[in-house]
């Protein structure tokens, strides 16, 4: 699921000896980092120049990772701290929220241009507008993949695993790898 590049839902910090108040304070410098750089790409978008939205996705990614990392082996912290709800908005819901602006206002664009005898959107808007929905659907996708990836790194610790269950975890791990947003 969202990863950064080099990363892997697997990469993330096994075994207790991670040091959790050095990790919560990369989650706050990292979300401050974020909102710098989403604050940067809203202004370019403004200037209607073309943002660049890899610097986004590698700090969406580190910062995943090291939550990740603390909801996993500090549960009693990372409940404390929120990191679970910090993640959701972080990480998955403002970008989830952003491309559903972005649909919106290219639907809204071709209803206009119909209502006005415009006629059908041109070949490089309609494009636009699938790829957007593409983008929406795959980042979806990916992160249910992680949220169940979480939830069996989580219950490892909680219930002892068959080697059944062993096996459907190698394979949902092999899932995740490959993919990126």
């Amino acid at each position: 699921m969202p990863h950064a590049a080099g990363s892997s839902p697997g990469s993330h910090t096994t075994g207790r000896t991670m040091d959790t108040k050095a990790e919560l304070q990369k989650v706050y410098r990292l979300e401050a980092e974020l909102e710098q750089v989403v604050q940067k790409q809203k202004a370019l978008r403004k200037e209607g120049r073309k943002d660049n939205d890899k610097e986004v996705h590698a700090k969406r990614c580190e910062l995943l990772r090291v939550i990740g990392d603390v909801i996993i082996n500090d549960p009693v912290t990372s409940e404390e701290k929120d990191l679970a709800n910090k993640m959701w908005n972080l990480c998955f819901y403002k970008h989830i929220s952003h491309l559903r602006s972005d649909i919106s206002k290219q639907k809204s664009l071709a209803k206009k241009r119909q209502a006005g005898g415009a006629g059908e959107l041109s070949s490089p808007k309609k494009a636009l507008l699938s790829g957007l929905e593409k983008q929406y659907s795959d980042f979806l996708s990916q992160s249910v993949t992680y949220y169940e990836w979480l939830t069996k790194q989580i219950l490892k610790d909680l219930v002892p695993l068959t080697q059944t269950q062993s096996s459907d975890d190698d394979s949902l791990d092999a899932e995740i790898t490959g993919r990126s947003i």
